[in-house]
């Protein structure tokens, strides 16, 4: 009905336009919505371009907000999950934001990081972390992927340590006996200049500075009063206003009105 009251047909796909009560047609690509009468995009197309087009969206249409879902940099819309998703080779890290992550480097699902692996190292998914390859399994303190000179724990992921006493046998690939010094009572001892034998190395050392003297189970420091003299690697107790010389290996009185200052090391 026009606004004189007068009924007027409109055949599909015209429409009344109530101002002009003449019938007309929505543009092409649009269709006629009674209940807002007026010409709007179709759900099958709902996105209205600059241009005045009805386009479809290359993600999904957000009805409340009228526009399409944008997929952020490095994100491709999944039309199964209805969701953007990280491209190949990208992942999300906490902030959500889409990272690269490639071989030899890994990404650690747990706390959302790429895991940056150097020095011929890669990805290791199970264990979270970078290691080395078969060929060059263990990584030593400089980072460096190397061969064991025995072999290859990889319960422990570490090179075998033959026990102080024995040493890895090549051809049987295990340790056999054998002391490179003196066997006391049958058992392997580290020689008197390199008395200490280390737990984690299965080597002998010396004393350290601070307890230089062995006593034959433990090292100990130098009785009050005595220096001890690494060269000769005995502890050395001079008379009063005297030093020890590491020249002439002997003690030398200061001179007459002086004595020895153990900090400066002079006689003043």
């Amino acid at each position: 009905m026009d606004n004189k009251g007068q009924c007027i047909y409109c055949p599909s796909p015209y429409f009344l336009d109530h101002n002009t009560s003449v019938c007309v047609k929505c543009p092409t690509g649009f269709i006629y919505y009674p209940q807002y009468g007026a010409c709007a995009c179709p759900a099958s197309t709902p996105y209205l371009t600059a241009n005045i087009t009805c386009v479809s969206c290359n993600t999904f249409w957000n009805a409340t907000n009228k526009t399409c879902v944008q997929c952020t940099a490095n994100q491709t819309w999944n039309a199964t999950s209805k969701a953007c998703e990280c491209n190949s080779s990208y992942y999300a890290n906490l902030t959500g934001e889409c990272i690269l992550c490639v071989a030899p480097n890994g990404w650690d699902a747990a706390n959302k990081t790429c895991v940056s692996c150097v020095n011929g190292t890669s990805f290791n998914s199970t264990t979270n972390s970078c290691q080395c390859p078969s060929s060059t399994p263990y990584l030593n303190n400089q980072s460096q992927c190397v061969s064991c000179n025995t072999t290859w724990n990889s319960t422990n992921q570490s090179c075998l340590v033959c026990k102080f006493g024995t040493v890895f046998n090549q051809t049987t690939k295990n340790c056999t006996p054998h002391c490179p010094y003196n066997l006391t009572n049958g058992t392997c001892q580290c020689p008197w200049k390199t008395p200490v034998l280390n737990q984690t190395t299965q080597t002998c050392q010396p004393c350290n500075s601070t307890t230089p003297v062995w006593n034959g189970a433990t090292c100990e420091p130098c009785p009050t009063g005595s220096t001890y003299i690494t060269k000769l690697q005995v502890c050395v107790s001079c008379p009063a206003s005297s030093h020890f010389d590491v020249n002439k290996d002997v003690c030398v009185a200061c001179v007459k009105g002086t004595t020895w200052n153990s900090t400066s090391l002079t006689c003043a």
